[in-house]
């Protein structure tokens, strides 16, 4: 109980397509202030998969326990900014009327604040009544919008040009905290920009160049840290055959001897003083094994992500509170149909599949580009 109290929701979003039959995608994305990186449970109604979970732009590792699924929530890269976390699952419909439908959201083990549910109607159906813990606020009609492959290439559009902007914003505020020694934040920035490659190609190599150099600093940092803690040690029990005044001046000034773990990499010489060429070479030369197979290592596969676009007619439902252990997340709606479902089918249960090979083909375009 107590490791729940250290993620709190600030806000959600649930986005939710089905078909007239009742099969529904649905993803839940929460805006999470973190105190301290904790684990977060969810268990998914009967019958739904997990098509992902994103933490802060990035796969999460997923451990299944029974019903549940496990994985772990981070601080945001920026402190100012909460965790955002995204849920994606896809459920059958276990009803047998095909006016009467029930959409489920999966149960976490902390409570939920600020909960906007967007239902996405089929085209040529309506609300004719609903029952649910939420209060319905109203019906957004979007008659302007045309067809889903033409929706989702501007959908993408738009979100390049966004993640072309922030990319280049966290680009600059990554070299700021390179500069002050904040080279965790610093490398997290650069490693999420170099992998989005949303910014140019110079400076997507500028984001590759620095985290590797920071990288390598971190490591030599640790070797000659570790190189100083034992000669410190050795001298104390009398186990040196000469005095190395430099290293020890050289110790006093590491950050590392004084609680710190940010230390300026533009300063490093300084805190490696008192050791001979060679064993800084030696040093170089293991760090930067190490930093490459750090590297390789990271790179792991990124989830496709889904984009659950609006349909012409939307249901907005919100919920101030639900408690962790309450009544499942749940809106029944009863549905009229409007009008007679042409043989285009353009409803968007047939955009189930045209989702999933769409962002198939985005994510194949980005992971080509970065090859």
């Amino acid at each position: 109980m107590a490791g729940t109290l250290k993620l709190r929701v600030e806000s959600g979003e649930m986005r939710t397509m089905f078909s007239s039959s009742g099969s529904a995608l649905s993803r839940l994305s929460l805006a999470i202030n973190v105190a301290e990186k904790s684990s977060l449970r969810i268990s998914l109604p009967t019958g739904a998969e997990l098509f992902n979970v994103i933490v802060n732009g990035k796969s999460a590792e997923v451990v299944k326990e029974g019903d549940a699924y496990w994985f772990l929530v981070s601080e945001a890269i920026n402190d100012k900014e909460p965790a955002k976390v995204q849920i994606t699952y896809q459920m059958e419909s276990s009803e047998d009327s095909s006016s009467a439908i029930t959409l489920l959201g999966p149960t976490l083990s902390i409570p939920l604040e600020n909960i906007d549910w967007f239902v996405m109607l089929p085209d040529g159906y309506g609300l004719s009544s609903y029952k649910s813990g939420f209060d319905y606020r109203d019906t957004v009609n979007n008659h302007h919008l045309g067809g889903y492959t033409d929706a989702f290439k501007q959908i993408k559009q738009a979100r390049y040009l966004k993640l072309r902007e922030e990319g280049q914003q966290e680009l600059d505020r990554a070299m700021n905290w390179s500069n002050t020694g904040q080279l965790d934040k610093a490398n997290a920035a650069l490693n999420r920009v170099f992998n989005n490659q949303a910014v140019d190609a110079a400076s997507n190599e500028d984001a590759r160049v620095k985290l590797e150099r920071n990288m390598t600093s971190q490591a030599i940092m640790g070797l000659n840290t570790r190189s100083q803690k034992s000669y410190m040690e050795n001298k104390a029990m009398g186990n040196t055959q000469r005095d190395n005044g430099a290293l020890e001046e050289a110790v006093t000034r590491n950050p590392f001897f004084l609680g710190s773990k940010n230390f300026n990499p533009n300063q490093i010489g300084d805190y490696m003083q008192g050791n001979s060429d060679e064993e800084i070479q030696a040093m170089q030369r293991i760090a930067k094994k190490l930093v490459k197979t750090q590297l390789v290592s990271n790179d792991a596969g990124q989830a496709v992500e889904l984009e659950i676009l609006d349909t012409r007619k939307v249901l907005h439902f919100h919920k101030d509170l639900h408690l962790a252990g309450d009544r499942d997340l749940a809106i029944q709606i009863e549905l009229d149909q409007a009008v007679t479902i042409g043989s285009d089918n353009s409803g968007s249960g047939s955009n189930f599949g045209l989702i999933l090979i769409l962002a198939i083909c985005s994510f194949l375009g980005i992971w080509l580009a970065k090859k």
